[in-house]
């Protein structure tokens, strides 16, 4: 990916560059380099805005307002859903209008507790997956909506189960974002079942909120402090 963006870049090829930063700035995402992936995003949709390539401007947007919900800005990453939405309506993306309804679904389901309007979002983003017949996606959003069952103490099961069933078919690996979305879930209903409840918040075990999304709901009141398990809040040993 490197080579080929000094090479857009020798050649002027600016809609390719901004392609380009975008798969740089997910890689990083993956991995955990949360800034580089801001920084790389941010570039990416200057140039997809430049150009006017609307279609990869509403993806970037996506992707950004993901990692600004793990990041715990999660008024920032609901703008950011809401703008991805009017342009995938706008050009006629219903994938990723779809990803982008997970997302808000998710958002719904840790910010506000709102279950109805979380479930609106999902099945409706689900049902576009299907239309369009992207059976990764659709495990994913499938996995969000686990999660606002487990929100509404109502089993997963049933969610779980057809995960496990695409997962298997298209041979997806622990490490895939499927894979850890599909573990998540996993552990969550093995909680609910053995009656764990002090280990779930809104249908998500605590251990698997982001550090930042854990802040965000203790400042705003949602959460116990003592529950969130702040790093600050951790245990000194005698040589700290």
């Amino acid at each position: 990916h490197e080579q080929a963006l000094v090479i857009h870049r020798e050649v002027g090829n600016r809609q390719f560059e901004g392609i380009v930063l975008g798969y740089l700035a997910t890689l990083h995402q993956e991995q955990g380099r949360m800034e580089e992936a801001r920084q790389l995003h941010e570039q990416a949709l200057v140039i997809h805005r430049e150009v006017g390539n609307r279609q990869f401007e509403g993806i970037v947007l996506g992707y950004l307002a993901t990692l600004h919900q793990e990041q715990g800005r999660m008024e920032e990453a609901r703008q950011l859903c809401e703008q991805a939405l009017v342009i995938h309506r706008e050009v006629g993306n219903r994938r990723d209008e779809g990803i982008v309804l997970g997302d808000l679904a998710d958002w719904r389901r840790l910010t506000s507790g709102d279950l109805t309007a979380a479930c609106e979002h999902a099945v409706h983003g689900e049902g576009m997956m299907r239309e369009v017949g992207d059976r990764l996606c659709l495990a994913v959003l499938l996995c969000q909506r686990g999660h606002i069952e487990l929100a509404a103490t109502r089993t997963a099961r049933e969610f779980l189960d057809e995960v496990n069933v695409l997962a298997s078919a298209m041979g997806v690996g622990p490490a895939s974002r499927l894979g850890q979305s599909l573990a998540r879930l996993r552990c969550a209903q093995e909680a609910f079942d053995a009656g764990e409840h002090d280990r779930l918040f809104r249908g998500q075990l605590l251990e698997d909120l982001t550090e930042g999304q854990r802040r965000w709901l203790v400042e705003c009141g949602h959460l116990e402090r003592e529950r969130a398990v702040l790093p600050e809040d951790a245990p000194r040993t005698a040589l700290s």
